[in-house]
């Protein structure tokens, strides 16, 4: 029977529309409990507290590596676009061209 080991048992009475939900007394597996005292171990918070390491040194990286390429690209904010105008398909003249 399905949900036979549910920890709340949710019954709707025959001739009623009044939906219960009773606890129900589920035992504790072991196997539950080592796996949470395995996710608690000091292994376990050192591993979790290298990657908060390389997490760190990986934005850190990533804001040094953007701040390289917006100072570093070819044409400033504001100015011709990379593409001129003449470039471009009618097709994308006509949708684009205003605003080049």
């Amino acid at each position: 029977m399905e949900g036979k080991e549910d920890a709340i048992f949710v019954d709707v009475p025959k001739g009623g529309f009044k939906v219960t939900f009773d606890p129900r007394n589920v035992p504790f597996e072991p196997a539950v409990r080592v796996i949470a005292e395995n996710l608690l171990s000091a292994k376990s918070r050192r591993v979790e507290n290298l990657l908060k390491i390389l997490l760190a040194v990986a934005s850190v990286c990533a804001l040094i590596l953007g701040l390289f390429a917006w100072r570093s690209r070819s044409v400033p904010m504001g100015h011709a676009s990379p593409i001129a105008p003449n470039e471009l398909t009618p097709e994308l003249q006509q949708l684009w061209g205003p605003m080049f």
